[in-house]
């Protein structure tokens, strides 16, 4: 599965893509629905290659299975402008 998020940030896209890479970034789009066990630990940005293991946490209260992040490619030269 490949996951698509979309949205308007009050930066240019090249100001935005080094920040999109960020873990905080990632964890931020997905408060209030998902929290991710462990993810203090995680590496602060992603790359390509990485393998992140986690427990899902649904809204932040309820534990749920464990979950395998793959950050199978970072574009930086193909990103997508508006």
């Amino acid at each position: 599965m490949i996951a698509r998020i979309r949205t308007s940030l009050p930066v240019s896209a090249p100001d935005a893509w080094p920040m999109l890479l960020q873990r905080d970034a990632f964890l931020y789009s997905t408060r209030g629905m998902l929290g991710f066990s462990g993810a203090d630990s995680w590496p602060e940005f992603f790359a390509e290659g990485q393998v992140i293991k986690t427990r899902l946490v649904l809204f932040n209260l309820i534990p749920a299975w464990s979950y395998e992040i793959r950050v199978v490619r970072v574009d930086s030269s193909n990103r997508l402008d508006p």
